[in-house]
């Protein structure tokens, strides 16, 4: 029987995951508490605003069942054979001999939305392939981390297709295969009851000698339009998009210097920041993610396998109502609509690599805050890199095409228009002042509107070496250390939580309005001096000369609050991954400092880290209203209110 949670009452668990194959298990399965405690609203009780304010319309109440629909989600039957195929090897997309790849025409999808996909596959004689197709939900599952959720068979015979070569003017490669099959969301080969979240098509060879081998494909299930949750998670696949290589093009590689850049500093093409010659400055969502070493347990899924699974993983083993969106979504003016936002969800939610931010992904999560919603970044180099998104130029679908001229700004045809999709660093850097920049008569780029006006924090630098989270003086009583046994100013918090891509505190860069709260700071110290010189961790140690970096919270003058974890590896810290090493790996950019024969001189953190987990579910808990650790947790205005 469905019942209804008070705004404030405590979740009464607290678990850890254990995905086969994946990760190991570190904790308890969940718990629901099935008390009826009345509706859970969206916090203020009257017509009345955020401290005192006016509304122009009457409070959000946010209603969620209990037990919630994502933990009746995770009741069901665990997949057992999401890792049942034979892998390609990870460099197979370079020589063209995978034997299959594939790429969907969306990235998120309704219910009843069709989806496409194009497949380039052999059967391992030179012919044709058949293929079977199975659909997955990632999620806890009892700790299992999938359930299927549909079989498909085409009844189709799919061809090799070659990689195309790029356009000169920008090296976008677009694979321009054509549709394979296509299948209706919610259709009859899926289950009844398909719910938001994270999906993967592992798309199979059924024939010859080829058969077994496989190639995921993820896409997004967004939420009802009338659906609301405690967290909207929203994916980081801009940036799993900007360093897609596939093609041998990427916003950080291409075989050549793209024309754009050429026609307006020749000297650019000369290379800058570890980046050979002027990178790609535009790709195609309209190609296979390259087979990504780091991520290779579910091939073909760029990141989502190497950051991201482990803290979706771990929201659902908390039983949060938890929706889901592709970065494309926030920037869709519908989708991303900051009132629409401000109604349905409680926190926006931000993980792993999170680099590349559209100026509609930024206005829409910044307008739905300035309504209230809180905001969880528990990412690292976040919005660093203003991009925009364009139609596709084969087809003209909207957002097919992500365009990011970065460093070389000035190249960008909409430089100096005043258009304010330039793209560019997010904050306006004068390269003047960077040693090694190439061009020789630099300006000042950038959108002036900096990345801690979204996140609290700067970005930072690299810190390969893991550096520990020492607890700021006077914050060991902050309530989001509610709970934690042992906090103390000045005391360690955590080892090895900043990595490897940080966030920093820079007094001069903080935002004007409300409060930066940093909880915890990295240790001035986070490795030998010097830096060792022939390992992994050589660049990254060159680089790492900020020790601000740190972990905050943020205030807003509305109530609404952000939190920045300030490290991409925030995920591993929830959960405990099996298959990602950290052995040495070596590329082109790293020869002068890379022995691919040497160890890390660092131990990698231990895995998953009880703190980590208490501090993530103490935010959350806040954030969401079920518990009251400060007077700002909830939903504390509205959409359509007035400050004092």
């Amino acid at each position: 029987m469905t019942s209804k949670r008070a705004f404030g009452q405590e979740m009464a668990f607290l678990q850890c995951l254990a995905v086969i194959g994946i990760l190991l298990c570190a904790g308890c399965s969940p718990q629901s508490n099935a008390s009826d405690a009345g509706v859970r609203d969206g916090g203020a009780t009257d017509a009345g605003g955020a401290d005192g304010g006016t509304c122009s319309t009457p409070p959000v109440t946010f209603e969620f069942p209990s037990p919630t629909t994502t933990e009746v989600e995770n009741q069901k039957t665990p997949a057992t054979d999401l890792l049942q195929f034979k892998p390609s090897s990870v460099d197979c997309w370079k020589t063209d001999s995978c034997a299959i790849q594939a790429y969907a025409d969306k990235t998120s999808v309704s219910l009843g939305d069709t989806l496409g996909f194009h497949v380039s596959a052999t059967d391992g004689n030179g012919g044709a392939a058949s293929v079977v197709v199975d659909f997955y939900r990632l999620g806890y599952y009892g700790g299992k981390g999938a359930h299927k959720v549909g079989h498909f068979d085409p009844g189709v015979t799919i061809g090799h297709y070659p990689m195309p070569a790029a356009d000169p003017d920008t090296q976008l490669v677009d694979a321009a295969w054509p549709e394979a099959f296509s299948v209706t969301i919610g259709g009859q080969i899926f289950e009844s009851d398909l719910h938001t979240g994270v999906y993967v098509a592992r798309i199979m060879i059924s024939s010859g000698p080829n058969q077994g081998y496989a190639w995921f494909v993820p896409f997004v299930l967004r939420p009802p339009a009338d659906a609301q949750a405690e967290l909207l998670v929203v994916l980081p696949d801009v940036t799993w998009q900007a360093y897609n290589q596939w093609g041998f093009t990427s916003l950080y590689t291409a075989k050549t210097c793209p024309l754009d850049v050429k026609k307006v500093c020749p000297e650019c093409c000369q290379g800058f920041n570890r980046i050979r010659h002027a990178a790609g400055v535009a790709v195609s969502f309209d190609r296979p993610y390259a087979n990504e070493p780091r991520g290779n347990s579910l091939p073909g899924t760029a990141f989502l396998a190497h950051w991201d699974l482990w803290s979706i993983l771990w929201f659902e083993a908390q039983g949060y109502e938890t929706a889901y969106y592709s970065g494309l979504d926030l920037d869709d003016p519908t989708l991303g609509d900051p009132s629409r936002l401000a109604s349905h969800f409680l926190t926006i939610v931000s993980i792993g690599h999170d680099e590349y931010w559209s100026r509609g992904m930024r206005e829409h999560a910044e307008g739905a805050r300035d309504l209230g919603v809180h905001l969880a970044f528990f990412s690292g180099n976040t919005s660093f890199w203003k991009v925009r998104f364009e139609p596709s130029d084969r087809t003209g679908v909207a957002r097919r095409k992500l365009v990011g001229y970065k460093f070389y700004a000035q190249a960008d045809p909409l430089f100096g228009t005043g258009d304010p999709d330039v793209t560019g660093p997010w904050r306006t850097i004068d390269w003047s002042t960077v040693p090694g920049y190439p061009d020789p008569n630099p300006v000042p780029t950038g959108a002036g509107h900096r990345e801690s006006l979204l996140t609290g924090l700067s970005n930072g630098s690299m810190s390969w070496p893991w550096g520990n989270a020492r607890v700021a003086s006077g914050m060991s009583s902050h309530w989001a250390f509610s709970g934690i046994a042992g906090v103390a100013d000045g005391e360690i918090f955590e080892e090895q939580v900043f990595g490897h891509e940080s966030m920093s505190d820079e007094p001069d860069l903080r935002p004007e309005e409300g409060s930066v709260e940093v909880l915890a700071s990295v240790e001035t110290q986070s490795g030998p001096t010097p830096p060792p010189t022939q390992d992994r961790v050589c660049l990254a140690n060159k680089l790492l000369s900020n020790p601000n970096l740190a972990m905050a919270v943020w205030t807003r003058p509305n109530g609404g609050m952000t939190f920045s974890a300030g490290s991409i590896n925030w995920g591993w810290l929830l959960t405990k991954p099996v298959g990602v090493t950290y052995a040495n790996t070596c590329g082109p950019a790293k020869t002068a400092c890379c022995d691919p024969n040497s160890t890390p001189p660092w131990p990698a953190p231990s895995l998953p880290s009880p703190r980590i987990q208490a501090l993530t579910k103490n935010l959350l808990d806040c954030f969401s209203g079920r518990r009251q650790l400060t007077d700002r947790c909830g939903r504390r205005a509205q959409a359509g209110c007035q400050g004092p």
